[in-house]
């Protein structure tokens, strides 16, 4: 419910009155007991501009002090933190600025404060310039108050340059930052008429140093304050990262000695120096003032040029509450029942709320259903907030109420009261309807109400005095139906009046409704209502909801137009509030593709993993949703919104903007909000708001337009979602690829044989400009180029690189991992080496199973302190245990090996407990982000597992995992940005909490997620094939065609996918998924079959075929492969060795002694007892070879041989 807050401070000095806090004999026990106050003291060095004004106060330190047992002169005080500059950042003007920002959190020499980001360009002073009202101060520093500590006004602050410069690169290497503060007066008092600069200073390394300037002189006055950097006198501003560190005016007042400190100011005198030491202190807790004072003193006297303090004046922080918001928990409030009022408050202090300060809130204008009327809270930690409710008696009929809230607590200055004022609008009371799910689609009128449903959902359009005011959405479960939504209004109009600049309301109450009908069976109710505005303009409105017979889905429609111009905030359309009067705040899950997906009690735009300045995904930039649709699902209730987001809401403009907020931390509701509006956001609106700041014009003849449907589908899990959207508007017709195959094999082959080369070392870099080193992966691809195309220089360049590998690493390796994403192991299968390469690969997964835990998993394992903070060691979540488990169930299958199936499985039934794939790109994103690669891996990971057991579970995992990477990649595009459609989002979240990856497409993460859906989808569904090819087709648009970067891909596309940015890959990726898409996967090819009592896998470079076992004689088997060319096999799981290879209708292949000894036209085989393999090295004459294991003496003429057609496939009985 929308609440005007109206807050009045009625706070009274506790110097001439004695604090009343109403009901305080009522105040309830509750709140929390919260940990508070920072760890360590403040020290840093310290720079007064004003010193011979600010020194006034010591000859004040020595009258009315108090003295410790540790014969330290003291006298107390409170600060004020009147003005914010952090704060009030929106307020404040700026000039000649090459970047600025401001951010709760930002660093420099490792520690966080908020602060203010301002990079001067290399042309003058950058300037941001607040104006501020100073307050009168009673006592002034004169002669006249000797024995009273004056009142000081104090501008605070820290500068620091931001940690992360790098004062390394010659090129770059910065020079320092100046900083300077400018002060002058708006009044007529004629003080500071000119700008008067009262601090200047000069950084070249990253730290905080603290300042102070006295603005004393001014206090009463309305005054301009001025932040200042340069780039200093020699015009370098590289990495002129300056920083303002939480600055603030301070109001410091006398009070007596207080019992305890935690945090404030000092300011130390000693008796052989005229210069004051002034500095913030912040204890680890609470502390008698005989454990403070020696503390805070040892500290002052540790700033530079700092002699022994003898007195001190201390000025505590004290805790700030205020009213932050009241509203009711539900968005609709109707007659004749119930609802819960809430009051949020927050401590906007900087030390806790603690019991002695006795603070409560009452309530009154309302009558309770129970609970008294006044609530207290006894902690509350700085910036934390705490929510107090009432439950209200329900009102008998529709009216609007007024209800006041009053905060009071007390404090060491004064006991403080203040008022807050709101109203809320109670609505019809519901139609009391049958829940009885009918089987037939009806729409009928009930009492004035009206009535759509179906056999899944039903929709009340719920009919008030003025007009329809509310809708109630359902869904049918167990034969009845229950509420999961409400739309609280059918539509609300926001606009700036012509005469003052106001914004008007409109809340849309449509008096007049049509029912219709079509041939298709839909049934249709329109709601329309023509407005007359406060200035005579007419509005006309107009809402269409469709239902189909058996649809679980209501189409909506949303017109508006003006008779006359009119500049326009905000036109809501289609909004729902998921979970009202049901599952409220709970859910499942819950989606935003491309910005959120959640689990359970995760909040959207949590700071979990982004820092203050990026987490906000309230109202996003349209084009970082990839998919257009919003969902929440409750136990298997999917409730959603689904859109076209290039639809035209003005005939001109697309993009509708949405918001979704889940939980409704937005509205501070028990229930979960997704809507659409426009104008669009961004253009008009600023990001994660909902009112233009920049009015739509909005002209007489124009007419604005919505479209969407609202999801009601109680037998449906949240990825079903996806379903929804693609049966409603289809799958993305998938554009055509930027060029034909062999184009782009010439193109990719340039990339590895000239742009990552490193002619000098003969080595190839996976990056251009990277490190060098032999790299089997590219190898096998200019290899497979070369079966392809025959053309020679690639054909000489894999060979190159073999030997190369073979010379620095020995035939082992020839299994490196080294410089890929995707191709793992397959070289020997192509190259030879395959006994060493196969020994060396059973070494690798022998370690990772030893480094598996007993329940399957590996965990997070962070191997530095920056990697530290991006998760809990041991942690463990999809990414976490995907890859590994991929790794081991791909050497079972080309091994046959048990112990790798047997931790292969035991890691995928581990992963069952996940939901959504997260983790897999731990060295920079947070473990807990979701993203794309954990989803790939565990496709794999379950492929694999059924390639090897036929158990169709693997495969409704694996499945599940594709569908979980759907909301990963970009289902429209701009017609200027052709590589934006199937553009896949890395991570929904940042790398280091800082670097946000929303609306930034990393396209080789996406193309490992094709390959892998490319294994499943012969398995399951072609449309996973469909989405591959998208993927692909993005990533070759991405290529460059020409110049020093040709045939590579930028590693990310900024800007909204316009711009190119490193580095630049290979085209490892792209070259694998388009082999893969024409049947031609480079990956290690393996047929399964059951030999006698066990399996028997047949893995080679060559497509094996047709595996065949005669229980008493052998394996037969087909080997598909380029002519007059060499694959390498290996046949896993005989407990013998065969007595024979034979060629089926032709010659025995001879058993060798070493496969690699062979002449190139040679064909061999070997048995390795110790684990049972047979190795094959067979030079194929021809394409095709059908070879048979004979395992038992035969003749020629019978058994096994007869049992396979010439086809080489086995005769059916």
């Amino acid at each position: 419910m929308d609440t005007t807050l109206e807050e009045k401070d009625h706070s009274q000095s506790t110097s001439d009155q004695t604090p009343s806090v109403a009901d305080e004999d009522q105040l309830s026990e509750t709140g929390s007991e919260i940990d508070s106050g920072d760890t360590d003291i403040e020290s840093s060095s310290t720079s007064i501009a004003d010193e011979d004004q600010l020194s006034e106060t010591r000859s004040e330190i020595d009258s009315g002090d108090t003295e410790s047992n540790h014969g330290i002169s003291a006298q107390f005080g409170v600060i004020d933190r009147f003005y914010d500059f952090v704060a009030r950042f929106n307020d404040a003007e700026n000039h000649n600025l090459e970047h600025i920002s401001v951010s709760g959190g930002d660093i420099s020499g490792g520690t966080k404060k908020p602060a203010i980001f301002q990079h001067p360009t290399i042309d003058g002073e950058s300037r941001l310039t607040y104006t501020c009202e100073l307050p009168e101060i009673a006592v002034k520093p004169d002669g006249n108050h000797a024995k009273i500590l004056p009142e000081l006004i104090l501008l605070h602050f820290w500068i620091g340059l931001r940690d992360g410069i790098d004062f390394e690169t010659e090129s770059t290497i910065p020079d320092g930052v100046g900083f300077a503060v400018e002060v002058s007066t708006l009044t007529d008092s004629r003080l500071l008429p000119t700008p008067e600069r009262r601090f200047e200073g000069f950084l070249t390394d990253c730290r905080w140093q603290e300042n102070q300037i006295d603005l004393t002189d001014l206090a009463g006055q309305t005054v301009k304050i001025t932040l200042i950097t340069h780039c200093g006198d020699q015009g370098n501003s590289n990495y002129d990262w300056a920083l303002w560190g939480d600055p603030n005016l301070f109001h410091l007042k006398p009070t007596d000695s207080p019992k305890e400190l935690i945090a404030g100011l000092a300011i130390g005198a000693s008796a052989t120096s005229e210069k004051l030491a002034v500095q913030m202190f912040s204890l680890e807790d609470f502390q008698p003032i005989d454990t403070a004072l020696p503390v805070i003193q040892t500290a002052l006297e540790a700033a530079p040029d700092t002699m022994t303090i003898q007195e001190m004046v201390i000025y505590a922080e004290q805790p700030k509450i205020i009213i932050k918001q009241v509203s009711t928990q539900d968005a609709l409030v109707h007659a004749k029942r119930d609802f819960y009022y809430q009051c949020i408050v927050e401590n906007q202090g900087r030390v806790p709320l603690r019991p002695e300060n006795r603070a409560s809130v009452a309530i009154s204008k309302m009558k309770l259903r129970r609970g008294k009327g006044t609530q207290g809270f006894k902690h509350l930690a700085p910036g934390q907030e705490h929510v107090l409710t009432w439950n209200i008696r329900g009102f008998g009929r529709p009216t609007q109420s007024n209800v006041e809230f009053s905060l009071r607590y007390r404090t060491k200055e004064k006991s403080h009261r203040s008022l807050v004022n709101s109203q809320v609008q109670v609505q019809e009371a519901m139609p009391r309807l049958s829940q009885q799910v009918g089987d037939d689609l009806r729409t009928y009128v009930v009492d004035q109400h009206v009535v759509t449903e179906n056999q899944n959902l039903r929709a009340v359009f719920v009919r008030g005095a003025s007009g329809f005011e509310y809708i109630v959405f359902y869904v049918a479960k167990n034969s009845s139906y229950y509420q999961v939504a409400v739309s609280r209004s059918i539509s609300e109009v926001r606009y700036l009046s012509n005469n003052d600049d106001q914004v008007r309301v409109l809340t849309i109450t449509p008096k007049t409704f049509n029912l219709s009908g079509s041939s298709n069976g839909d049934s249709t109710v329109i709601l329309s209502d023509e407005i007359d505005d406060a200035a005579g303009a007419k509005w006309s409105f107009e809402s269409r909801f469709t239902l189909s017979a058996e649809g679980n889905r209501i189409k909506t429609a949303y017109r508006l137009s003006c008779d006359q111009n009119r500049q326009l905030i905000h036109f809501q359309g289609p909004t729902i509030h998921a979970g009202e009067k049901n599952f409220g705040s709970a859910k499942s899950f819950a989606l935003f593709p491309g910005l959120e997906f959640l689990e359970e009690d995760e909040l959207s735009s949590s700071m979990r993993d982004c820092t203050e300045s990026i987490h906000n995904r309230l109202a996003p930039h349209p084009y970082k949703i990839t998919i257009p649709l919003m969902a929440v699902e409750h136990k298997n209730t999917l409730v959603g919104l689904i859109w076209n987001g290039l639809q035209r809401w003005d005939h001109r403009h697309q993009q509708p903007s949405a918001v979704f907020s889940s939980p409704n931390s937005y509205q501070k509701q028990n229930n979960h909000l997704m809507g659409l509006f426009v104008p669009t956001t961004v253009k008009w609106v600023p990001e994660n708001t909902l009112d233009a700041t920049d009015p739509y014009p909005l002209g007489a003849k124009d007419r604005l337009s919505l479209r969407a449907e609202i999801v009601l589908d109680g037998q449906s899990t949240l990825l079903d979602i996806v379903d929804h959207w693609i049966d409603a508007f289809g799958f993305p017709r998938i554009q055509n690829p930027p060029r034909e195959d062999l184009e782009e094999l010439a193109l990719s082959r340039h990339a590895l044989m000239k742009t990552v080369w490193d002619s000098e070392k003969e080595q190839s870099q996976h990056c251009v400009g990277w490190p060098s080193s032999n790299i089997p992966g590219f190898a096998t691809l200019l290899w497979y180029d070369y079966l392809v195309t025959q053309d020679p220089t690639a054909k000489e360049r894999a060979l190159q690189i073999v030997q190369n590998i073979v010379k620095v690493s020995g035939s082992e390796g020839l299994i490196s991992e080294s410089g890929c994403h995707l191709l793992k192991w397959e070289l020997p299968f192509y190259q030879g080496g395959l006994l060493p390469a196969m020994d060396q690969l059973r070494l690798h997964n022998q370690e990772l199973m030893e480094n598996q835990s007993d329940d399957g998993g590996w965990g997070f394992q962070p191997d530095s302190e920056k990697i530290q903070k991006l998760g809990r060691a041991g942690q463990s979540v999809l990414g976490t245990e995907a890859v590994n488990a991929y790794k081991l169930l791909k050497y079972a299958r080309i091994a046959n090996d048990q112990s790798s199936l047997s931790a292969g499985l035991n890691a995928l039934a581990f992963m069952e407990q996940f939901n959504i794939p997260r983790g897999a790109q731990s060295r920079e994103c947070p473990i807990h982000h979701p993203d794309i690669l954990a989803a790939a891996y565990a496709v794999g990971a379950g492929v694999e597992a059924y390639l090897i057991t036929q158990e169709e579970a693997f495969l409704e995992q694996a499945s599940y995992w594709a569908k979980s990477g759907l909301p990963f990649l970009y289902f429209w595009y701009l017609p200027d940005r052709p590589a934006m459609q199937f553009a896949s989002i890395p991570v929904l979240g940042t790398s280091f909490h800082t670097r946000p990856w929303f609306g930034v497409p990393v396209q080789w993460c996406g193309l490992v997620y094709a390959y892998f859906l490319q294994h499943l989808a012969p398995h399951t569904d072609p449309f996973w094939q469909q989405v591959a090819e998208g993927i692909l087709v993005s990533a070759m648009r991405q290529q460059w065609t020409e110049g020093e970067l040709k045939g590579t891909y930028p590693d990310f596309l900024d800007n909204f996918c316009l711009d190119r940015k490193g580095p630049y890959l290979n085209p490892e990726n792209i070259l694998v998924n388009m082999f893969a898409l024409r049947n031609l996967d480079p990956d290690i090819s393996t047929g399964v079959a059951h030999y006698q009592s066990h399996r028997v896998h047949v893995s080679s470079g060559a497509r094996v075929e047709d595996v065949s076992t005669d229980s008493s004689l052998g394996i037969g088997f087909r080997l598909r492969y380029v002519q007059f060319e060499t694959s390498y096999t290996v046949v896993a799981g005989l407990n013998k060795c065969p007595e024979g290879l034979r060629i089926v209708n032709g010659e025995e292949v001879q058993p060798v002694e070493n496969l690699d000894e062979l002449s190139p036209t040679q064909s061999g085989w070997l048995y390795r007892p110790v684990d049972g393999l047979v190795f094959i090295r067979y030079y194929h004459p021809a394409s095709i070879a059908d070879l048979e294991l004979v395992m038992e003496s035969t003749n020629s003429s019978g058994t096994f041989s007869s049992l396979i057609n010439s086809d080489g496939k086995p005769e059916e009985e």
